[in-house]
């Protein structure tokens, strides 16, 4: 039997509060590790969930309100400085391509990184 693993790393809305952060799920199935939407502060609530950040294979994308992206530069930077080997599939809805090369424009620390999309 292979186990799905679903780790809740926010609950909050658009305005995290002193316990909950911004919406973000980490789903963990057979050999893929899914991060659902990645607010700021999801790599802090990655930590604390003791979840290594190199172990994800796909980052899904709900929608592009900040609470949901925020954070992507960031994780984008970790990855790259943790050497990540593996191709990040990304996946959201029209306009995900142009917000992760605006991204990669502006934040040199994310050159090595290499993401294929699927929107």
């Amino acid at each position: 039997m292979n186990n799905l693993t679903i780790t809740f790393l926010g609950t909050s809305s658009a305005i995290p509060t002193i316990t909950r952060n911004h919406t973000a799920i980490f789903f963990k199935y057979k050999e893929e590790n899914i991060l659902i939407d990645c607010g700021e502060g999801t790599q802090r609530q990655i930590r604390k969930a003791k979840i290594n950040p190199c172990k994800i294979t796909r980052l899904l994308i709900t929608h592009l309100h900040g609470d949901h992206v925020f954070g992507i530069p960031g994780l984008f930077q970790t990855l790259n400085l943790n050497n990540y080997q593996k191709t990040l599939q990304v996946y959201g809805p029209k306009g995900t391509k142009k917000l992760i090369e605006d991204i990669f424009k502006t934040f040199t620390a994310t050159k090595g990184l290499l993401l294929l999309f699927e929107l």
